[in-house]
């Protein structure tokens, strides 16, 4: 079943910067649902939680932190890496770091991309468009190619559904676990 407001699982050592993205997805007309971690260290005991879980929900997009202490974010695209489970999640690294070195790792180890953190806020909100960009649906709310549901038949426009709770693991869930969802079409009701 579809999910009124995609989820996005942010680990980020920083608290203002957890406050800015949401504020940022707010200006450009994302409203989404956000799970945090402030370390890399609870980033990997929920994503194994999460792994191990076939049921569990799993977010649309996590944005990572790349310098955090403890475990860093090298560390958790690693893991992330060699998780057949997880390989697919889309990983955008937001970081202070305009390190080439970094940018490299951190593509090679399959984030789906590498933001250099702004220093005023009308950079920084701008550089979080191609994030919503990549949970907006295309233009007309359809399916992404051919405008039909997997049998040639229209699309039926998705029910909306409870907003979702943490997920599944996350030290901050506290709600039951539920279950994973497959969507041939993309829900019209995300980011405007």
């Amino acid at each position: 079943m579809p999910r009124e407001r995609p989820l996005v699982y942010m680990v980020d050592d920083n608290a203002t910067d957890i406050e800015l993205v949401k504020m940022g997805f707010a200006e450009l007309g994302c409203e989404s649902a956000f799970d945090t971690a402030k370390n890399g260290e609870e980033a990997l005991r929920t994503l194994k939680a999460l792994a191990a879980d076939p049921a569990a929900v799993r977010p649309d997009v996590m944005i990572l932190d790349l310098n955090m202490p403890r475990v860093g974010g090298l560390e958790v695209l690693t893991f992330l890496a060699s998780e057949p489970r997880l390989r697919s999640l889309p990983v955008i690294v937001l970081t202070t770091s305009d390190s080439p070195r970094d940018r490299s790792a951190c593509l090679q180890l399959g984030a789906t991309s590498y933001i250099v953190k702004a220093h005023n806020l009308d950079d920084f909100f701008t550089s979080l468009k191609p994030v919503v960009a990549m949970l907006r649906p295309p233009s007309g709310g359809g399916p992404p190619e051919g405008g039909s549901g997997p049998s040639g038949s229209p699309s039926p426009t998705p029910a909306p559904t409870p907003t979702p709770a943490p997920m599944a693991g996350s030290p901050r869930s506290t709600a039951p676990r539920r279950s994973a969802w497959v969507l041939p079409w993309w829900p019209v009701a995300w980011c405007r």
